[in-house]
């Protein structure tokens, strides 16, 4: 999905993918041929390694040099879509310590307030009432410059809910694009996260702020289900905000991933059985990338203990490995039914692809590991230098050891490890309160679901 780049020493590099789960070792000329690739798609905007053309680099590189690195990056299946500018990483390649170089997405909070209860929302607490959020200077000059000086080119910005602050939403997105581009001649990639409200009004003020695209959260395509378990207020129809919020989406070229949460009947009933009726959505709509998820042990969802039996874990596969088939676009990410789930490390997108910041300025690795144990400093963007946080916290090293084995053989293997810990940090961290498995878990999925 995403590509980070680790420096050994001065001739020496890692290539890791943690989704796809690839390493790959690679000479310092190799990792200055593969960025110098990854700067000549980004400078002309496209992520595909099949619209390169060869001549962009012969001033430096002969053709069998790039012939090499082409048939490399298309057999190992390198993905070209980076988090971070690869004319950054180039020209400070020198000046790097060893471990990551490579800059993450950065999925900041605009606000801490949602007009939704979701039962399973990874956010303990709505209503910014545990600390001053910061304003648009301190996110600028705290957030965006440092990290855009390090090469930052993924953003996310996410709520609670953005759309309850529309000029700041919208402000911080036109801030990231004009900086971006002024800097590097690169359009950054900003998502938005939001529930859908008032999506249809103000699509048009995200594309003219420089949001790319747009993460819209749907726990059901039935309509009244769907209302019953967003627990909007009584005048907002979720699904219609949902809904006609991304046909003007596709209306105007912003491109809509669909998000959504499967969650047990904890008293507002399950939306297993109408897992189908999302895939007939992703079509019917044209939305560019379906993204289906188990409630995350983390956050009001471990407070509601939405949990999952043996005869959930089983229709719930079933039913995304038949209907899967039936849709029409590539891009869709839904485990447990991931065969990359399978014998392998505990790998995801925590401190090598993604980077959280709160509301107030404190660092975490992700939105699902909001914990204070986690904090990545102990202090706030504000007071801490937030590009020396993310190359140097002790805390982030933890998930970085990508070398190192970090599951038994026997939950590597399970039947069930997608409904318990899959390859993320967080569900281990919540269900056992530790960030490695190296020894099954005295009670597991396997034997008490």
């Amino acid at each position: 999905m995403a590509l980070s780049i680790f420096k050994k020493n001065n001739n020496e590099f890692h290539i890791v993918d943690p989704y796809y789960g690839g390493i790959w070792k690679a000479s310092r000329y190799e990792i200055e041929l593969l960025l110098n690739i990854i700067k000549v798609l980004q400078t002309k905007n496209i992520n595909n390694i099949d619209n390169f053309q060869n001549r962009d680099l012969y001033f430096k590189y002969n053709d069998e040099e790039i012939k090499n690195m082409i048939d490399f990056i298309r057999n190992e299946n390198i993905s070209m879509t980076s988090t971070f500018i690869a004319e950054s990483i180039l020209k400070n390649i020198d000046t790097y310590h060893e471990g990551i170089i490579t800059t993450p997405t950065i999925i900041m909070e605009v606000n801490r307030i949602c007009n939704y209860r979701c039962p399973w929302c990874y956010l303990e607490y709505m209503g910014e009432n545990r600390g001053k959020s910061l304003n648009i200077e301190e996110y600028e000059k705290k957030i965006i410059d440092p990290m855009l000086q390090s090469g930052t080119k993924n953003w996310g910005l996410t709520g609670g809910e953005p759309s309850l602050t529309l000029d700041k939403t919208t402000e911080l997105a036109k801030i990231i694009n004009d900086k971006t581009i002024s800097m590097y001649g690169v359009h950054p990639y900003i998502l938005l996260f939001t529930n859908g409200h008032m999506l249809s009004k103000y699509a048009e003020y995200y594309k003219k702020s420089g949001i790319t695209a747009v993460q819209v959260s749907l726990s059901s395509a039935d309509p009244e289900q769907e209302k019953i378990l967003r627990r909007a207020p009584l005048e907002i129809n979720s699904y219609n905000e949902v809904v006609n919020g991304i046909k003007e989406c596709k209306k105007i070229g912003l491109k809509v991933i669909l998000n959504s949460v499967i969650t047990s009947d904890i008293g507002y009933g399950s939306n297993i059985e109408n897992i189908p009726l999302l895939y007939e959505l992703v079509n019917d709509l044209n939305i560019d990338e379906l993204d289906i998820n188990l409630a995350c042990p983390s956050g009001q969802a471990k407070n509601n203990k939405i949990i999952f039996s043996k005869q959930d874990y089983s229709r719930i596969t079933t039913l995304i490995s038949e209907y899967s088939k039936k849709i029409k676009i590539d891009k869709k990410y839904y485990p447990p039914a991931d065969e990359l789930e399978n014998n392998r490390d505990i790998r995801c997108g925590a401190g090598l692809l993604e980077f959280y910041v709160d509301y107030r300025g404190y660092t975490y690795p992700c939105n699902n590991l909001i914990d204070e144990r986690l904090r990545c400093s102990n202090n706030p963007v504000t007071k801490d230098n937030i590009s020396n946080i993310w190359f140097e916290s002790s805390v982030l090293s933890n998930f970085r050891d990508y070398e190192c084995n970090n599951i038994n053989s026997e939950c590597a293997n399970c039947h069930y490890r997608g409904f318990c810990i899959g390859s993320c940090f967080a569900r281990i961290w919540h269900q056992y309160g530790k960030l490695k498995m190296d020894k099954k878990p005295t009670s597991c999925f396997k034997e008490l679901a």
